[in-house]
């Protein structure tokens, strides 16, 4: 089934409520972790949430990955040319995830995740310049998350947190 051009009729504030859900989670999760890292300051408090977040969103595309790449594949730059990287796409975004929560190659992993993220801005700009309407791939098929300014505003918060971790670390 192609998941790529789901077509929403209707954009309301309930079809953010998955994507307000698993924020709430991140931010949670973000709080706990620096309150029980000891040591842990402001910039460790953007790695936990930045790996939170690129691991639950990971988790979610890896139960769908045929679907995930259908979807990724209306409005991503790289899997629009190059199919696989959508398949291969959530491992890397998990792996990416596990590597800043760890603590580790956070230069590098940073360096990545902003690049990452900086052709997911242009890509959804572009998307976003057609007024086309359809499902994002941001959190899989198995939540049904328009594909809107507020995929763009996730693009751009991840490039910049990223792009902060990698100057500031």
């Amino acid at each position: 089934m192609d998941h790529s051009h789901h077509t929403l009729e209707e954009t309301t504030w309930k079809s953010y409520l998955p994507l307000m859900v698993v924020v709430a989670y991140i931010l949670g999760g973000t709080a706990i972790l620096t309150n029980i890292v000891p040591g842990a300051d402001w910039l460790r408090s953007i790695m936990f949430f930045e790996g939170l977040m690129l691991s639950f969103f990971a988790l979610f595309k890896l139960l769908d990955v045929k679907g995930f790449q259908e979807g990724y594949a209306s409005y991503d730059l790289i899997t629009k040319h190059i199919p696989a990287w959508g398949y291969a796409y959530p491992f890397i975004e998990l792996g990416l995830g596990v590597l800043l929560l760890l603590n580790c190659y956070t230069v590098v992993v940073s360096s990545i995740v902003a690049i990452l993220a900086l052709i997911g801005l242009i890509g959804v700009s572009i998307e976003l310049k057609k007024d086309r309407k359809f499902q994002c791939a941001c959190l899989g098929t198995a939540l049904k998350v328009p594909l809107t300014y507020v995929t763009l505003i996730e693009n751009a918060i991840m490039l910049i947190l990223a792009v902060i971790m990698a100057v500031s670390l």
